[in-house]
């Protein structure tokens, strides 16, 4: 490996070089795309690399296991040494288990969780203090608060299962989790399940059984004061929102509140044609939407969405159709509400279409990249031409490179200013942060 200058005739003098990874080696990148992180081999051993520093060496680094804090500081793994794996934060080994799990930081950075087991037990660890032991932990379910002073996880209690706050044993129940806690971290809601029927626990409080809850729509509001989840009545499904259903469809799901917490928006399915309700009020039926498609603007005043008729598909926004594609991709409003971006495929190529209006076509964009500066004036993405990858500034091409990191997991184009981003790009095993100054 090479930790030294770079030295490439393809890169800008204004990129700095981070370090160089191996061939199909396991990275990830900070949040804030200035951090990497990576796995590399060493003989027998496994060492990871974090900025060019390399960390101690291991029998073994767990698969997916490298996280960066949200604020981008810490970065914790898992590591073996024989058959005892354990926990590495910022290079400080913790203590050694039969196995481990689920690392979760907290939303402030300062606060780390995860699963341990020994023997046949499994013990939460928070903070380096060890919890009760249970018969079993679902460490998908180890959850912060927004503010970081309330943790809640889900384990096994004999055959009956139990939601944990902050040490507190909830009630036991024959299935607990899908633990949710709203945006002011005073409410926590999650489902349970009692003889075959589920319902849904706030502030400890029990609800309407129902056949079933819709996994992953158990939603608050942004003002903490309402509660939506969509559940199963027979056939049908309905959406719920503080106590009060909605009517029956088919499909009820995909549920969003408008950031004022004023509106609640769902995708609806009635024989086999789907369309969008907000608050009760069904807009036309299309023979599909995009799934996850649902978008409010930051103000509140705008929804768009995606919509399926037949192989195409189109953005339906404020009820406008625009133009058809083969595909739209995400839909993004600006900060200030008043532009949409999204990138459309038409035939073989890929562009964007911002206002309304088309952009150069290209053979191909990274997925999940679409940003508008704080301004809400520039717009950027990430384009592809002969594998090639560059990002497109309000139409500027720039510097290309093998790979332009962005993805669906918070790694993205960064805009630090109105005349500046920053993001992470690859050239032949190495990477670069790179910084523009958009004219």
């Amino acid at each position: 490996m090479n930790f030294g200058e770079y030295g490439s005739e393809e890169v800008t003098k204004g990129d700095r070089f981070i370090a160089h990874i191996d061939p199909g080696a396991e990275y990830t990148i900070s949040s804030d795309s200035m951090r990497v992180a990576f796995v590399a081999k060493m003989g027998k051993k496994q060492s990871v690399v974090v900025d060019g520093q390399e960390h101690a060496q291991y029998d073994f680094i767990g698969g997916g296991s490298l996280v960066f804090s949200p604020d981008s500081r810490r970065l914790a793994y898992t590591a073996n040494v024989g058959k005892k794996q354990f926990v590495v934060v910022e290079g400080q080994e913790q203590p050694r288990y039969d196995d481990v799990g689920g690392l979760v930081f907290s939303p402030d950075g300062y606060r780390l969780a995860y699963g341990a087991k020994v023997g046949k037990k499994w013990i939460v660890v928070v903070d380096g203090q060890e919890h009760k032991p249970y018969e079993g932990l679902m460490v998908g379910d180890l959850v912060f608060s927004l503010d970081s002073q309330r943790l809640a996880f889900a384990a096994k209690v004999g055959k009956k299962q139990v939601v944990v706050v902050n040490g507190q044993e909830q009630p036991q129940y024959d299935v607990a989790g899908n633990l949710v806690f709203s945006p002011d971290s005073h409410r926590l809601a999650y489902m349970a399940e009692v003889r075959k029927k589920q319902f849904v626990v706030v502030d400890g409080q029990e609800h309407k059984q129902y056949e079933g809850i819709v996994a992953g729509d158990l939603v608050f509001s942004p003002d903490s004061q309402r509660l939506a989840f969509a559940a199963k009545v027979g056939k049908n499904q309905v959406v719920v929102a503080n106590g009060q259903e909605q009517p029956q469809y088919d499909v009820a799901a995909n549920l969003v509140f408008s950031p004022d917490s004023h509106q609640l928006a769902y995708v609806a399915e009635v024989r086999k044609k789907q369309f969008v309700a907000v608050d009760g009020q069904e807009h036309k039926q299309y023979e599909g939407l995009g799934a996850g498609s649902l978008v409010f603007s930051s103000d509140s005043q705008r929804l768009a969405y995606v919509a399926i008729d037949g192989e195409k598909e189109f953005v339906v926004v404020d009820g406008q159709e625009h133009k058809q594609y083969n595909a739209t991709g995400n839909l993004v409003f600006s900060p200030d509400s008043q532009r949409l971006a999204y990138a459309p495929e038409a035939g073989k190529k890929r562009f964007l279409v911002v206002d309304g209006q088309e952009h150069k076509q290209y053979e191909g964009q990274a997925e999940g990249n679409l940003v508008f500066s704080p301004d809400s004036r520039r717009v950027a993405y990430v384009a592809e031409v002969r594998k090639k990858q560059f990002v497109v500034v309000d139409g500027q091409e720039h510097q290309q490179y093998d790979a332009v990191i962005v993805n669906d997991e918070g790694v993205r184009l960064i805009f630090d200013s109105t005349n500046h981003l920053h993001y992470i790009g690859i050239n032949g095993g190495a990477l670069y942060l790179v910084e523009e100054s958009p004219t």
